[in-house]
């Protein structure tokens, strides 16, 4: 799992951090204005999985958070 989250955040050019649902209690609660190093986000990721942003897709060299559709939309059209 830990290369997986990796592999996803490198190719979304993104933070750890980024692949992260804010919004989850468990995130106000724990995480909020915390300054975490990556292997202790994927720590988290992986003993709190609800945590973690879903769908994601892959596509190739890129990926995407599903969500919103129409974000997800934008992205496919842009692929062709």
């Amino acid at each position: 799992m830990a290369e997986d989250l990796r592999r996803i955040a490198k190719k979304m050019d993104v933070d750890m951090e980024f692949l992260v649902r804010k919004k989850e209690d468990f995130y106000k609660k724990n995480l909020a204005g915390k300054e975490l190093t990556e292997n202790e986000w994927i720590q988290i990721i992986r003993q709190q999985p609800q945590l973690l942003h879903r769908p994601i897709v892959e596509i190739e060299n890129e990926a995407v958070i599903g969500r919103p559709v129409e974000a997800l939309k934008q992205w496919m059209d842009r692929l062709g």
